[in-house]
């Protein structure tokens, strides 16, 4: 969802395997701008690579217009620190 929220790649990543008592998922992967997943590490300690294919990056941020329906006139108050926030 990040990736999506975003419009751009994400690589995640999870421990994976025991420690102690703890068991840890895994499930470490690489996600597209549309929400894909292309390429992941499943449950096992693993290294992954994918390639990122910038024309799929650009063509997602043209046709997801998320960030032109932004609207910080109304929220960027409460992202500016004051004095009278602090207080």
């Amino acid at each position: 969802m990040r990736a999506i929220e975003n419009v751009t790649y994400l690589g995640a990543c999870n421990h994976s395997g025991r420690e102690d008592q703890a068991v840890y998922a895994g499930g470490s992967c690489v996600v597209d701008p549309k929400g894909n997943i292309i390429a992941e590490a499943g449950e096992d300690e693993k290294i992954i690579t994918a390639e990122l294919d910038r024309k799929v990056f650009i063509k997602t941020r043209q046709n997801t217009p998320f960030f032109r329906d932004r609207r910080p006139d109304l929220y960027g108050p409460i992202c500016t620190e004051t004095d009278d926030l602090i207080h």
